[in-house]
């Protein structure tokens, strides 16, 4: 049994690491190649397996792209708990939290979303499924706030509204680095927006 058990788990190992193997290799191929050009075939040739494995992990090249989307918007979320974390006291630097949001979308990586987001503009069944997908995101993003302020029952209008600015201005940041590669303009950016952000999101 012992035996048994051990297998299933090296077996589930090995599927998790071919997954996250070809949503790495998925998100390069769309930075590179953009949407189109992201073939399940040339994911899978960067990714160094047959497409046949490719399938097996992933059904569709949408199921693949939804994996790429999952797991950058997990990135995210994870920034937000752990700063909550890190927290001293009842003390929240804005700033902080930003740069921590920023090694995700000041990345190379993140720009795979936009490709995912522009490349599927004309498909409305797949653009439907990519507003499920960020209103999921975005809930769970709500929630690992309210975790953050414990004080605060539950988020108002205004506190909705501000962290879909506050999100809204790092995804333009993002496209901004295809325009500058001055990071020391983009730590001003970020301190701006968190001077901005701080009273709508940090009321007391």
């Amino acid at each position: 049994m012992r035996r048994s058990t051990h297998i299933r788990r090296r077996q589930t190992d090995r599927s998790a690491e071919t997954q996250q193997l070809l949503i790495d290799a998925a998100i390069e191929v769309l930075c590179e190649s953009g949407f189109h050009g992201a073939t399940t075939t040339a994911i899978a040739a960067r990714a160094c397996v047959t497409t046949g494995a490719l399938h097996h992990h992933f059904a569709t090249k949408d199921e693949l792209l939804f994996g790429v989307l999952d797991y950058l918007s997990e990135r995210i979320v994870l920034q937000f708990r752990a700063f909550g974390r890190e927290r001293y006291g009842d003390a929240m630097d804005l700033e902080v939290l930003l740069e921590r949001l920023w090694t995700i979308y000041g990345s190379s990586q993140y720009w795979a979303i936009w490709e995912i987001i522009i490349g599927s503009r004309d498909d409305e069944r797949l653009h439907e499924r990519l507003v499920q997908h960020r209103e999921r995101t975005m809930e769970a993003l709500y929630q690992s706030w309210l975790r953050l302020n414990p004080k605060i029952p539950k988020l108002d209008d205004q506190m909705v509204e501000a962290l879909e600015l506050l999100l809204s201005c790092m995804r333009g940041l993002c496209l901004e680095r295809f325009l500058k590669a001055d990071e020391k303009y983009f730590s001003r950016q970020l301190k701006h927006l968190a001077t901005i952000i701080a009273p709508l999101l940090l009321r007391r």
